[in-house]
């Protein structure tokens, strides 16, 4: 199995902050900003969160005031199942263009491999708005492939035609959807999709180093171990602690970091799926989506 820490949600250049941990514990993903025909094919205010609310109204209430009821969005990864109306069919799904798809491709991401996704959080304070401090790295949900459709080749998405890499304007070679599985393959209890509640075991981001460019990994991510995580060679990382854990640099925004990953990576990043809340979609999950 591939592991690949995938970025994705609002962050300082894309959105212009972080994405909200909810007072429920919800990791609620902000998606991106986008131009309709730039892969913005829906509005803001035309999603929606579990309890009603439409996105715009959502962004306002957390203090983003650049918004507005045309504001057009990227909505990937599509994880919650509630955002907008459904056809037969419809699974989790990530669509991914350009260089990053062909890091992917190259990498040999595919069927049985998983992405945890992971992007910049803070917990929303009492005036129920988004502070400027305590912002933190952290996975906030996970899809297993099932299947990749080569929608830069022509290939029909039929279970969601509205997907931003189905339906932009401007498609072209590599540009790729990887769809999840029904089920978790290792643990079919599970939905092959997902999105979480925050525990602070989701925090990739180092608590003892100020600011978001240092991570805090076990220690089986360490080159030495051999395994490696694309984009990050062995310099980039500090020396095995006595705890188990190693710290490294992160490289740049990043975007797609995939790790050949050994049984101890496999088994740290299905525990953490296993062992954190899901709030999306519900469980059991509904077959005629």
């Amino acid at each position: 199995m591939r592991l690949v820490l995938s970025r994705k949600g609002f962050d300082a250049t894309s959105g212009g902050g972080a994405s909200p941990i909810l007072p429920d514990g919800r990791m609620l993903m902000l998606p991106i900003p986008e131009a309709r025909g730039d892969g913005g094919t829906a509005r803001y205010a035309e999603l929606h969160d579990v309890d009603g609310t439409d996105y715009l109204s959502r962004l306002r209430a957390l203090g983003y005031t650049a918004f507005d009821r045309h504001s057009t969005t990227h909505l990937d990864p599509d994880l919650v199942p509630s955002v907008r109306p459904r056809g037969p069919g419809w699974r989790g799904m990530l669509g991914q263009a350009g260089a990053a798809a062909a890091h992917l491709v190259n990498r040999g991401v595919g069927p049985g491999d998983l992405f945890l996704f992971w992007g910049r959080y803070a917990p929303v304070g009492t005036d129920e708005r988004l502070p400027r401090s305590g912002h933190r790295h952290a996975v906030f949900g996970y899809l297993e492939v099932g299947g990749v459709v080569d929608v830069g080749s022509g290939e029909p998405l039929t279970a969601a035609p509205y997907h931003p890499h189905a339906a932009g304007a401007d498609r072209r070679p590599p540009d790729l959807v990887y769809v999840a599985t029904d089920r978790l393959t290792r643990h079919p209890e599970l939905p092959g999709w997902g999105v979480f509640r925050w525990a602070p075991r989701l925090q990739l981001t180092d608590p003892g180093n100020a600011g978001l460019g240092s991570w805090r990994l076990p220690g089986c991510f360490h080159p030495s171990t051999g395994t490696a995580l694309s984009h990050h060679p062995p310099g980039a990382w500090s020396e095995p602690d006595g705890g188990g854990t190693v710290t490294v640099a992160r490289r740049g925004r990043g975007q797609e970091f995939v790790c050949e990953a050994s049984d101890e990576v496999v088994a740290w990043a299905l525990d953490l799926v296993v062992g954190s809340e899901r709030w999306a979609p519900p469980d059991p999950v509904d077959r005629a989506r």
